[in-house]
């Protein structure tokens, strides 16, 4: 566990120490840590990866079963441990893989259940408060929220030298789709989308710059998107929209911005062909995504 809570974002003694304390006051928790490791040991060591695999499972189903009747109860005591479990399951389904018709966000049964767990950590957050998270035997681990952008200039470290936004011409293409779809509430749904896109591949490139492959971006800004994804969007992704499915085809750069997670790698590449696999009309509105990931 100690070896996996190192790969899990900057905050090393958030996972390493707080949240394995927190773990031996709620099983569930131990469990979807042990359930984590399992998974990053089956991509460290093949060789034995069925092995591993097999454990995963286990401490996923035991994990599961008990945090089923935890996530119903939300209060000043519950939040802390609701916030882990609902982040630990998220990485989890992640770390799992990817399968063929899985659309990170939608499968082929509908809506995946870590979007819904993602979702959840959205209304503990807003409903206590970072201080009421981080409490307890979290109380010495709270993020620093100036951090990640003290580290944002290194991931710039390469000359900085203005480009046309190859980013931003390729989204205003999705844009002009956009304006002619005639349903009201499907295209505010996609304008709402495509404006937090757009903060986000903002924050990750740079206004004025052109994309950069050597570029890490920070999971709580990629990541947002996903956090702020509304009802409507997600219908029409599980319709097989094309602009939709065109709109998370961009959004996969953005991912493979974050590969060096382990849990995230090979996910943005996939989507990707997922979506030309369902509709190969999409490739001409993806052709920058996909050269930049290729």
């Amino acid at each position: 566990m100690t070896t996996t809570a190192q790969t899990l974002g900057d905050d090393i003694k958030l996972w390493s120490e707080g949240v394995p304390q927190l773990g031996f006051q709620h099983p569930c928790i131990l469990e979807l840590m042990l359930a984590l490791s399992s998974y990053h040991l089956a991509r460290l060591k093949p060789y034995n990866a069925p092995r591993y695999l097999e454990l995963a499972e286990e401490h996923s189903t035991f994990a599961i079963q008990g945090a089923t009747d935890f996530l119903k109860h939300l209060d000043s005591e519950t939040s802390a441990p609701l916030y882990v479990i609902a982040v630990l399951i998220c990485f989890t389904a992640l770390a799992k893989g990817s399968t063929p018709g899985h659309l990170l966000l939608v499968a082929e049964y509908g809506q995946v259940s870590w979007l819904s767990l993602l979702r959840g950590v959205k209304f503990v957050v807003s409903t206590s408060g970072w201080p009421s998270i981080f409490s307890g035997a979290l109380a010495d681990y709270q993020p620093q929220p100036e951090k990640e952008k003290q580290q944002e200039p290194s991931s710039l470290s390469e000359p900085l030298v203005t480009g046309s936004e190859d980013w931003r011409l390729s989204l205003n293409d999705i844009s002009d789709l956009i304006a002619v779809v005639g349903v009201q509430r499907v295209r505010n749904a996609y304008e709402h989308e495509m404006e937090v896109l757009l903060g986000c591949f903002e924050s990750t490139f740079g206004k004025g710059r052109d994309s950069r492959q050597s570029i890490k971006g920070t999971m709580q800004a990629v990541m947002s998107w996903v956090y702020q994804l509304n009802d409507v969007f997600i219908e029409q992704l599980e319709n097989k929209d094309t602009i939709a499915l065109i709109i998370l085809g961009h959004f996969c750069v953005l991912l493979s911005t974050i590969e060096r997670y382990w849990f995230i790698e090979g996910w943005a590449r996939h989507t990707i062909q997922e979506i030309l696999h369902i509709s190969e009309a999409c490739r001409r509105w993806l052709s920058w995504p996909i050269q930049y990931l290729e």
